[in-house]
């Protein structure tokens, strides 16, 4: 049974993928909003420069034995100095939006707001001004994991409801998977659930005491739900050996927060698949990343799909722009449409997915990159 429910998936899997598939543009709304993805601590780089105070992650990953590599993110890929030729990349692949992060200690160096820092501003004014001049949405993610350290250290960070309050339009995000059922049976099926509700929203005994004014913050306060999506899990009741994850029926995700949630607006925020680093690769090799166009391809038909079903989807960005810091996998993982060789310069090579996504915004249906 469970051989029979995994080729299934397989065969639904495939059927997106085949030639008969035409996926293209035409197939979302027309303002419908394409874009890429980073964040500040993974691509900027200029950690010591420009006034920007440290934050949790230039701590963490300057202790010994937390990052797989060794290395963080105080040079990064430098998006700091070369955020023009990275902007410039995104016109030419074709988005029309750029989500990216703002480095909350550039703006605030001990996180306060005490003292203001001229020089962060005016980085991002820069950015955000090239955006727009070259035609691309500017989103911006107003928290992405690099919290202030002296936050942090004097009022443990977000534990604290002192932290911040904010005004304005905003959208939650959130990273998740979407897990489906091994088999029929019911301890699959109810292991299943348990894992989305563990994934997408609180469990049972798990849920916080939240006091009226609380709920009167909380209630209708999202414009817009964002989701991290990178995979799906085969789950069953009890433990199978072997790696279950997959990259497929991933429409019925934005069907469930659709019907779990009243349908909010949505935007897939990010999504994407990694290749591991390989020193040894010529770099021809490293730029025919055929497996990832195929995971694009399939990924977009589930939301074309998804949207068909009356799901309120209205963007889609790909993480990520560029190769950059994986966080605890340092450098050693890669998940760029535009390669980023950290050997030479940290110059930029446009990968086969990054060729397809041209094809492909153009309104072509473009089957495996560059040469086709």
């Amino acid at each position: 049974m469970e051989e029979d429910r995994k080729r299934s998936v397989e065969e639904e899997w495939n059927s997106m993928n085949s030639t008969n598939h035409q996926l293209s543009r035409a197939h979302f709304p027309p303002k419908f909003l394409f874009g890429v993805a980073t964040s500040a601590y993974q691509v900027e780089g200029a950690a010591n420069l420009g006034g920007r105070g440290p934050c949790i992650w230039d701590k963490f990953a300057s202790t010994e034995g937390k990052i797989k590599d060794g290395k963080d993110g105080v040079v990064a890929v430098d998006q700091y100095h070369r955020y023009k030729e990275d902007v410039d990349l995104i016109v030419k692949m074709g988005f029309s939006a750029y989500r990216f992060s703002i480095s909350w200690s550039r703006i605030y160096p001990d996180g306060l707001g005490i003292q203001v820092n001229n020089d962060g501003i005016m980085y991002y004014n820069n950015l955000i001004n090239y955006l727009l001049e070259r035609g691309i949405e500017p989103c911006v993610t107003l928290y992405h994991w690099d919290l202030p350290l002296h936050l942090d250290e004097s009022m443990e960070g977000w534990l604290s409801d002192s932290i911040d309050l904010q005004g304005g339009e905003i959208g939650l995000v959130v990273d998740c998977e979407w897990a489906e059922a091994l088999t029929d049976n019911i301890e699959d099926i109810t292991a299943a659930a348990r894992r989305i509700d563990f994934q997408l929203g609180w469990l049972g005994d798990l849920l916080p005491v939240f006091s009226d004014k609380d709920k009167d913050i909380l209630r209708n306060s999202v414009d817009f739900v964002g989701l991290n999506h990178y995979t799906s899990r085969f789950v069953s009741h009890k433990t199978n050996e072997g790696d279950n994850h997959y990259y497929a029926i991933q429409e019925k995700l934005l069907n469930y927060v659709a019907q779990r949630y009243n349908n909010p607006p949505i935007h897939v925020t990010e999504n994407g698949m990694d290749d591991e680093d390989n020193d040894t690769s010529p770099l021809h090799e490293m730029l025919d990343d055929k497996l990832r166009v195929a995971y694009f391809k399939g990924y977009l038909a589930s939301v074309s799909m998804a949207i068909k079903d009356g799901v309120d989807v209205r963007g889609y960005f790909a993480w990520s722009l560029v190769d950059n810091f994986e966080w605890q996998q340092g450098y050693t993982k890669r998940f760029g449409l535009v390669y980023v060789d950290y050997k030479n310069g940290l110059a930029r090579h446009l990968k086969s997915s990054a060729y397809w996504f041209m094809k492909f915004l153009k309104g072509e249906d473009g089957k495996n990159g560059k040469e086709d």
